[in-house]
């Protein structure tokens, strides 16, 4: 077949017929591909309802969604049925009313053997304040975690902020949220800065200028400048550990989760991360899992116990 011939007839058959029909099916195929992928639920993620693509939902930007009042969830922590739990001021309850601080309801987590790891679980997480989540290994800590960044679905339970539904609405989510997971996931090839650069694209960041300054100040403010143009894989653990929770604050994010960011780091690096995390909570929700209870005081405007996924009790350090 030459250009020539593209278009000759043979027994009623043309190859550009053909050509046409093998780009028709290629895009059948990966527009339901695509659809497949989002619709069918996994092991780890969560699936979106069938009928998706007809919700405003999906449709509307997130500014047009960030207005809507979050008027079903309302309800104030007291009436959450947490039996030890310390009242919150007049400044928290005007977040509360305006549906600025993100609310966790009644989320339960049961795993396919019948293991339950988390029980109702509710409380807020409010602006300008970080959230401690103490407790051991196996309460449900790091569940919760999954659970608000899509890694796993619950089993019941609503999540929201800004009247953003976390479980209907995570593409617009996970522009908001910077994470620290619990295991180090870095490229062994790229250095620091190269990762804070390439992550700060993942999050939308067009003007380039701003990017590289805030690059360098998290760098610096992680006392990482020696480090900079190292490759990860050259870094100790407690190193890489600073490298994750830089990532998590790249882009401007405004929920920030940090699972165990410390774990693995002395004292001394402890303790620049700790002045860090202070630095930067302004106008974030920052949620951090730790097992230490010196990092849950130091840190935490407000501590939450969980044992066996529940919420044991919720307040602050002298309460």
């Amino acid at each position: 077949m030459i250009f020539s011939n593209f278009n000759t007839t043979i027994n009623e058959y043309t190859f550009c017929i053909g050509y046409a029909m093998m780009i028709v099916n290629f895009i059948v195929l990966f527009f339901l591909g695509i659809y497949l992928d989002l619709i069918i639920p996994y092991a780890e993620g969560t699936a979106l309802p069938f009928y998706f693509i007809f919700l405003p939902s999906f449709w509307c930007s997130e500014y047009t969604i960030n207005n809507k009042i979050d008027t079903d969830n309302l309800v104030d922590e007291s009436m959450l049925g947490i039996k030890n739990y310390e009242q919150i001021g007049e400044v928290l309850k005007v977040q509360e009313d305006s549906g600025e601080c993100l609310k966790i309801r009644n989320i339960e987590k049961i795993y396919q053997n019948g293991k339950q790891a988390l029980e109702k679980v509710s409380f807020n997480l409010y602006k300008n304040q970080i959230f401690s989540l103490l407790g051991h290994n196996g309460a449900g800590k790091t569940t919760l975690i999954n659970i608000l960044t899509g890694i796993l679905a619950p089993t019941k339970g609503t999540a929201t902020y800004s009247g953003i539904d976390f479980f209907k609405q995570m593409h617009i989510i996970r522009k908001l949220i910077g994470l620290c997971p619990q295991n180090n996931i870095l490229f062994p090839s790229l250095t620091t800065r190269e990762h804070l650069r390439i992550f700060s694209t993942f999050k939308g960041s067009e003007n380039l200028k701003l990017p590289d300054k805030e690059i360098e100040l998290l760098i610096n403010d992680l006392n990482m400048s020696e480090y900079a143009d190292t490759i990860v894989s050259n870094l100790s653990e407690g190193q890489k550990r600073c490298v994750s929770i830089a990532l998590a604050y790249i882009g401007n994010s405004s929920i920030i989760i940090l699972d165990e960011p410390t774990s693995g780091m002395d004292i001394t690096a402890r303790r620049c991360v700790w002045g860090m995390l202070k630095k930067y909570k302004s106008n974030k929700i920052i949620i951090l899992t730790t097992h230490f209870m010196e990092e849950a005081d130091c840190l935490g405007d407000r501590i939450a116990i969980m044992d066996e996924g529940n919420v044991k009790c919720l307040g602050s350090l002298f309460s």
